[in-house]
Protein backbone atom coordinates (compact mmCIF):
# COMPACT_ATOMS: atom_id res chain seq x y z
CA UNK A 1 0.00 0.00 0.00
CA UNK A 2 1.38 3.41 -0.98
CA UNK A 3 1.31 5.92 1.87
CA UNK A 4 2.85 8.73 -0.15
CA UNK A 5 0.24 11.01 -1.79
CA UNK A 6 2.70 12.39 -4.34
CA UNK A 7 2.43 11.21 -7.97
CA UNK A 8 3.73 7.73 -8.70
CA UNK A 9 7.09 7.99 -10.44
CA UNK A 10 7.55 5.59 -13.34
CA UNK A 11 10.35 4.99 -15.82
CA UNK A 12 9.61 3.49 -19.22
CA UNK A 13 11.98 1.26 -21.17
CA UNK A 14 10.74 1.04 -24.74
CA UNK A 15 11.87 1.27 -28.36
CA UNK A 16 11.09 3.64 -31.18
CA UNK A 17 7.69 2.93 -32.65
CA UNK A 18 6.49 0.76 -29.77
CA UNK A 19 2.79 1.54 -29.23
CA UNK A 20 1.09 2.55 -26.02
CA UNK A 21 3.47 4.97 -24.35
CA UNK A 22 1.62 8.00 -25.74
CA UNK A 23 -1.48 6.73 -23.95
CA UNK A 24 0.25 7.62 -20.68
CA UNK A 25 1.49 11.05 -21.71
CA UNK A 26 -1.93 11.97 -23.15
CA UNK A 27 -3.90 10.76 -20.13
CA UNK A 28 -5.52 13.43 -17.93
CA UNK A 29 -3.92 11.84 -14.85
CA UNK A 30 -0.40 12.40 -16.17
CA UNK A 31 1.64 14.59 -13.78
CA UNK A 32 -1.21 14.40 -11.25
CA UNK A 33 -1.61 10.72 -10.33
CA UNK A 34 1.68 9.64 -11.90
CA UNK A 35 4.76 11.16 -13.48
CA UNK A 36 7.19 9.75 -16.04
CA UNK A 37 10.69 10.43 -14.75
CA UNK A 38 12.60 8.72 -17.59
CA UNK A 39 11.90 7.25 -21.01
CA UNK A 40 14.69 5.05 -22.37
CA UNK A 41 14.72 4.04 -26.05
CA UNK A 42 16.35 0.63 -26.03
CA UNK A 43 16.65 0.69 -29.78
CA UNK A 44 18.98 3.67 -29.58
CA UNK A 45 21.21 2.02 -26.99
CA UNK A 46 23.58 -0.84 -27.75
CA UNK A 47 24.20 -2.92 -24.63
CA UNK A 48 26.58 -5.86 -24.93
CA UNK A 49 24.85 -8.93 -26.32
CA UNK A 50 26.80 -11.11 -23.90
CA UNK A 51 24.59 -11.24 -20.80
CA UNK A 52 27.58 -11.33 -18.44
CA UNK A 53 28.92 -8.10 -19.92
CA UNK A 54 25.46 -6.59 -19.95
CA UNK A 55 25.36 -6.68 -16.15
CA UNK A 56 27.67 -3.65 -16.07
CA UNK A 57 25.37 -1.85 -18.53
CA UNK A 58 22.28 -2.72 -16.47
CA UNK A 59 23.96 -1.62 -13.25
CA UNK A 60 24.52 1.81 -14.78
CA UNK A 61 20.96 1.85 -16.10
CA UNK A 62 19.58 0.95 -12.67
CA UNK A 63 21.67 3.68 -11.03
CA UNK A 64 20.35 6.28 -13.47
CA UNK A 65 16.72 5.26 -12.89
CA UNK A 66 17.17 5.27 -9.12
CA UNK A 67 18.75 8.72 -9.34
CA UNK A 68 15.71 9.86 -11.34
CA UNK A 69 13.53 8.65 -8.47
CA UNK A 70 11.64 5.89 -10.28
CA UNK A 71 9.24 3.89 -8.11
CA UNK A 72 8.42 1.40 -10.87
CA UNK A 73 9.85 0.52 -14.28
CA UNK A 74 7.56 -0.36 -17.20
CA UNK A 75 8.79 -2.32 -20.23
CA UNK A 76 6.89 -1.72 -23.47
CA UNK A 77 8.77 -3.05 -26.48
CA UNK A 78 12.18 -2.91 -24.80
CA UNK A 79 14.35 -5.17 -26.99
CA UNK A 80 16.84 -6.39 -24.37
CA UNK A 81 16.70 -8.99 -21.59
CA UNK A 82 17.22 -7.38 -18.19
CA UNK A 83 19.95 -8.90 -16.05
CA UNK A 84 20.32 -9.29 -12.29
CA UNK A 85 21.48 -5.73 -11.43
CA UNK A 86 18.27 -4.20 -12.81
CA UNK A 87 16.02 -6.85 -11.26
CA UNK A 88 17.70 -6.50 -7.87
CA UNK A 89 17.54 -2.69 -8.00
CA UNK A 90 13.74 -2.80 -8.51
CA UNK A 91 12.58 -6.07 -6.94
CA UNK A 92 8.96 -6.73 -7.84
CA UNK A 93 8.76 -3.27 -9.37
CA UNK A 94 9.46 -3.96 -13.05
CA UNK A 95 6.35 -4.67 -15.14
CA UNK A 96 6.72 -5.90 -18.73
CA UNK A 97 4.23 -6.13 -21.59
CA UNK A 98 4.34 -9.25 -23.76
CA UNK A 99 2.48 -10.06 -26.96
CA UNK A 100 1.40 -13.55 -25.92
CA UNK A 101 -1.06 -15.13 -23.48
CA UNK A 102 1.20 -16.32 -20.66
CA UNK A 103 -1.64 -18.11 -18.86
CA UNK A 104 -1.59 -20.89 -21.45
CA UNK A 105 0.71 -23.85 -20.72
CA UNK A 106 2.26 -26.61 -22.76
CA UNK A 107 2.14 -30.33 -22.02
CA UNK A 108 4.97 -29.93 -19.49
CA UNK A 109 3.18 -27.22 -17.55
CA UNK A 110 5.44 -24.47 -18.93
CA UNK A 111 4.26 -21.21 -20.44
CA UNK A 112 3.55 -21.99 -24.06
CA UNK A 113 3.62 -18.53 -25.62
CA UNK A 114 6.91 -17.02 -24.48
CA UNK A 115 9.72 -15.89 -26.73
CA UNK A 116 9.95 -13.72 -29.82
CA UNK A 117 7.03 -15.08 -31.87
CA UNK A 118 4.13 -15.96 -29.55
CA UNK A 119 1.43 -14.79 -31.96
CA UNK A 120 2.83 -16.85 -34.81
CA UNK A 121 3.03 -19.91 -32.57
CA UNK A 122 -0.55 -19.37 -31.36
CA UNK A 123 -1.87 -19.18 -34.92
CA UNK A 124 0.04 -22.29 -35.99
CA UNK A 125 -1.45 -24.02 -32.93
CA UNK A 126 -4.92 -23.16 -34.23
CA UNK A 127 -5.98 -20.80 -31.45
CA UNK A 128 -9.06 -18.73 -32.28
CA UNK A 129 -7.96 -15.74 -30.22
CA UNK A 130 -4.84 -14.16 -28.77
CA UNK A 131 -4.11 -11.89 -25.81
CA UNK A 132 -1.27 -9.73 -24.51
CA UNK A 133 0.07 -10.18 -20.97
CA UNK A 134 1.69 -7.97 -18.35
CA UNK A 135 3.93 -9.65 -15.80
CA UNK A 136 6.38 -8.83 -13.03
CA UNK A 137 9.95 -9.22 -14.27
CA UNK A 138 12.17 -11.68 -12.40
CA UNK A 139 15.55 -13.25 -13.13
CA UNK A 140 13.74 -16.03 -15.02
CA UNK A 141 12.83 -14.60 -18.42
CA UNK A 142 9.05 -14.28 -18.95
CA UNK A 143 8.35 -16.45 -15.90
CA UNK A 144 7.35 -13.71 -13.45
CA UNK A 145 3.93 -13.41 -11.77
CA UNK A 146 1.13 -12.35 -14.12
CA UNK A 147 -0.46 -8.95 -13.57
CA UNK A 148 -2.88 -8.25 -16.44
CA UNK A 149 -4.32 -9.89 -19.54
CA UNK A 150 -5.60 -7.83 -22.44
CA UNK A 151 -8.94 -8.17 -24.12
CA UNK A 152 -9.07 -11.10 -26.58
CA UNK A 153 -8.24 -10.57 -30.26
CA UNK A 154 -10.11 -12.95 -32.53
CA UNK A 155 -8.32 -14.78 -35.31
CA UNK A 156 -10.29 -14.21 -38.57
CA UNK A 157 -11.69 -17.14 -40.59
CA UNK A 158 -9.20 -16.63 -43.42
CA UNK A 159 -6.21 -17.17 -41.09
CA UNK A 160 -7.90 -20.13 -39.39
CA UNK A 161 -8.63 -21.66 -42.80
CA UNK A 162 -4.98 -21.19 -43.86
CA UNK A 163 -3.88 -23.00 -40.69
CA UNK A 164 -6.23 -25.92 -41.38
CA UNK A 165 -4.97 -26.17 -44.97
CA UNK A 166 -1.35 -26.11 -43.83
CA UNK A 167 -0.55 -22.86 -45.66
CA UNK A 168 2.38 -21.91 -43.44
CA UNK A 169 3.41 -18.89 -45.51
CA UNK A 170 -0.03 -17.28 -45.27
CA UNK A 171 -0.32 -18.00 -41.54
CA UNK A 172 3.10 -16.47 -40.87
CA UNK A 173 2.30 -13.41 -42.98
CA UNK A 174 -1.00 -12.83 -41.20
CA UNK A 175 0.61 -13.37 -37.78
CA UNK A 176 2.70 -10.22 -38.27
CA UNK A 177 -0.41 -8.20 -39.11
CA UNK A 178 -2.36 -9.68 -36.20
CA UNK A 179 0.43 -8.93 -33.75
CA UNK A 180 0.75 -5.33 -34.90
CA UNK A 181 -3.01 -4.82 -34.60
CA UNK A 182 -3.16 -6.44 -31.16
CA UNK A 183 -0.32 -4.57 -29.47
CA UNK A 184 -1.31 -1.22 -30.99
CA UNK A 185 -4.83 -1.62 -29.63
CA UNK A 186 -3.98 -3.29 -26.30
CA UNK A 187 -0.80 -1.76 -24.92
CA UNK A 188 -2.14 1.73 -24.28
CA UNK A 189 -5.09 0.58 -22.14
CA UNK A 190 -2.85 -1.94 -20.38
CA UNK A 191 -0.26 0.70 -19.47
CA UNK A 192 -2.97 3.04 -18.17
CA UNK A 193 -4.48 0.25 -16.06
CA UNK A 194 -1.07 -0.78 -14.70
CA UNK A 195 -0.24 2.76 -13.63
CA UNK A 196 -3.70 3.21 -12.14
CA UNK A 197 -3.34 0.12 -9.95
CA UNK A 198 0.24 0.92 -8.95
CA UNK A 199 -0.64 4.50 -8.03
CA UNK A 200 -3.59 3.31 -5.94
CA UNK A 201 -1.34 0.90 -4.06
CA UNK A 202 -3.72 -1.98 -4.71
CA UNK A 203 -1.13 -4.34 -6.20
CA UNK A 204 1.11 -6.66 -4.19
CA UNK A 205 3.30 -9.53 -5.30
CA UNK A 206 3.47 -12.49 -2.94
CA UNK A 207 5.55 -15.41 -4.16
CA UNK A 208 4.51 -16.09 -7.74
CA UNK A 209 1.11 -14.39 -7.51
CA UNK A 210 0.12 -10.77 -8.04
CA UNK A 211 -2.71 -9.73 -5.73
CA UNK A 212 -5.00 -6.84 -6.69
CA UNK A 213 -7.29 -5.51 -3.95
CA UNK A 214 -6.65 -8.75 -2.10
CA UNK A 215 -7.68 -10.90 -5.06
CA UNK A 216 -5.18 -13.09 -6.98
CA UNK A 217 -4.42 -11.93 -10.51
CA UNK A 218 -4.07 -11.65 -13.35
CA UNK A 219 -6.69 -8.95 -13.85
CA UNK A 220 -8.61 -9.55 -17.08
CA UNK A 221 -9.29 -6.57 -19.33
CA UNK A 222 -11.93 -6.34 -22.01
CA UNK A 223 -14.34 -8.90 -20.60
CA UNK A 224 -16.29 -9.04 -17.36
CA UNK A 225 -16.13 -12.39 -15.55
CA UNK A 226 -19.55 -13.97 -14.96
CA UNK A 227 -19.44 -12.94 -11.29
CA UNK A 228 -19.43 -9.28 -12.35
CA UNK A 229 -22.96 -9.68 -13.70
CA UNK A 230 -24.40 -10.55 -10.28
CA UNK A 231 -26.73 -8.04 -8.65
CA UNK A 232 -24.62 -7.36 -5.55
CA UNK A 233 -22.11 -4.51 -6.05
CA UNK A 234 -18.90 -6.24 -4.92
CA UNK A 235 -18.93 -9.91 -5.86
CA UNK A 236 -16.67 -12.16 -3.85
CA UNK A 237 -13.36 -12.67 -5.59
CA UNK A 238 -13.56 -9.57 -7.80
CA UNK A 239 -11.21 -6.65 -7.06
CA UNK A 240 -12.98 -3.53 -5.78
CA UNK A 241 -11.10 -1.52 -8.40
CA UNK A 242 -12.37 -3.69 -11.28
CA UNK A 243 -13.82 -1.31 -13.90
CA UNK A 244 -16.62 -3.75 -14.67
CA UNK A 245 -18.15 -3.08 -11.25
CA UNK A 246 -18.92 0.48 -12.26
CA UNK A 247 -19.81 0.06 -15.92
Amino acid sequence: MRLDSSPLRVAILTSQGAPGVDALTNDHRYEVVYDIVATIDGGARCPPRNLNNRRVFDRELADSLQTAGADFVLLAGYPWILTVPMVEAFPGRIIALHDGDLTLLDENGQRRYKGLHPVRTALFDGLDQTRCSAFVVTENVEEGPLFLLSAPYRVPPAAADAQRRGDAALVAAYADVHRAWMIRDAWGPMLRRIVELLAAGTMQTVGDVVWIDGVPGPCLLGEAPDACHHDHPHPSGIPRSCPFLTT
